[in-house]
């Protein structure tokens, strides 16, 4: 920024992470989490500031230019906003919902085509955006340049548009064969240092691809429950990325730290962060205590919507919960319980069984399917009578639709 200044550039930066003590020297610093900005929705990613930015400079436009409407963008707005985690609350809910009718409506070509590309054929939803069409543009940046999702994107063509979906296709899967094969590394490494009950898992390798550092590292504190910090070394540097467990802010937890990273950023969930190989052991250290001394936070009960009978579990329900859309983080799909569901088949799932599998019995003798991402350790100790909290939801799968139990906890019926 200072050197831009020398030059006589006026530059203006726009950001959503956590905001250091110094600001850049630069024209303007756009972000709205600044202590001395008043504008009321802290929580946009860098999506939504950009498409602000944009509707800005398109007021000021002179009668010649064409005529660009700002609102047309929100497609782009809803994709970025699901993808980057941030709440769907607010604006940001507003603006997705938004989205999305446009996405259905009229796809970009591109869009078009990675979602035929990921095998896609229903209503496009957050849901749609957080798992399918999400990861396989991140893929492009972490694998490549990020500049082909930008070329997909931007395309009007739609043979173009069909062969970078399919590249980015690809390009996803060899991400998630990386991603799985560095998070076993590095939890084998963060373990044998910290233990069996870490409450923070580190783990640096040089050979860790520094593209997917942190989906490994999210992966990590989702299963384990604790923050996660997976890094690359290379030529004397670690970069790497952390992520976050409930009630750890890992951008401030960082900051702490500051005097031995050469630079850090982020915030409350997600951070990235570099130092020199020297100070590693010191930073595991201050990290662990860092770890150790926060309060612990207590088991968050589920915030249970309704209770429902088999017979209310039906394809209208589905529909009907599809009107509060768009679910995302902060704004999850209602949860219901079913007390004294019958278990007709149980099975675990996924790598190392991590995953629940079950199929109900309703009481007209139908059969609903149910999944419990990360609930395979139940499997052992499951009756066939069970108190199930789920969200409803429709799931579809090479083209067929059908009604799902997305289990969020599962017990012995009381």
């Amino acid at each position: 920024a200072e050197y831009a200044r020398t030059l006589g550039l006026d530059l203006i930066i726009s950001d959503h992470h956590h905001v250091g003590e110094v600001l850049p020297s630069a024209v303007a610093v756009i972000n709205p989490k600044r202590n001395d900005c008043s504008y009321p929705e802290q929580t946009l990613c860098a999506a939504g500031i950009a498409y602000k930015i944009a509707a800005a400079l398109l007021e000021r436009r002179t009668p010649s230019q064409p005529e660009i409407l700002a609102d047309n963008f929100l497609d782009l707005v809803a994709l970025g906003t699901v993808a980057d985690l941030a709440p769907l609350r607010g604006e940001n809910r507003a603006m997705v919902y938004t989205g999305l009718k446009q996405m259905n409506a009229n796809p970009r070509p591109g869009v078009a085509a990675l979602l035929r590309a990921a095998g896609c054929t229903g209503p496009v939803s957050a849901r749609t955006i957080g798992f399918q069409l999400g990861p396989r543009l991140n893929a492009a940046g972490r694998l490549g340049s990020a500049m082909d999702a930008f070329r997909l994107l931007a395309t009007q063509k739609r043979e173009e548009a069909a062969h970078l979906a399919l590249e980015l296709h690809e390009r996803n899967r060899e991400r998630q064969a990386l991603t799985q094969k560095i998070s076993e590394q590095a939890l084998k490494i963060a373990l044998e240092e910290a233990g069996e009950k870490p409450v923070i898992l580190l783990a640096e390798h040089v050979g860790f691809h520094s593209g997917v550092v942190g989906l490994a590292a999210s992966r990590l504190s989702e299963e384990w429950g604790v923050p996660a910090l997976v890094a690359q070394s290379k030529d004397g540097l670690i970069t790497g990325s952390a992520r976050s467990a409930e009630g750890f802010h890992i951008a401030e937890a960082l900051l702490q730290c500051a005097d031995l990273l050469l630079q850090h950023g982020g915030h409350a969930a997600a951070a990235g962060f570099t130092l020199e190989q020297e100070n590693w052991a010191r930073f595991v250290g201050r990290m662990r205590d860092i770890a150790t001394e926060r309060p612990k936070s207590p088991a968050q009960p589920l915030d249970i919507d309704a209770s429902v009978r088999s017979s209310d579990l039906t394809s209208r329900l589905a529909e009907q919960l599809e009107y509060f859309e768009p679910y995302g983080y902060k704004n999850p799909a209602p949860l219901l319980l079913w007390r004294e569901a019958e278990v007709s088949e149980k099975r675990a799932v996924g790598k190392n069984n991590a995953h629940l599998k079950l199929r109900m019995r309703a009481d007209n003798g139908s059969q609903l399917d149910a999944i419990g991402f990360w609930l395979g350790d139940r499997l052992a100790d499951l009756p066939v009578k069970v108190d199930l909290v789920f969200a409803f939801e429709k799931d579809e799968w090479q083209g067929r639709e059908r009604q799902q139990l997305n289990l969020k906890d599962v017990r012995a019926a009381v």
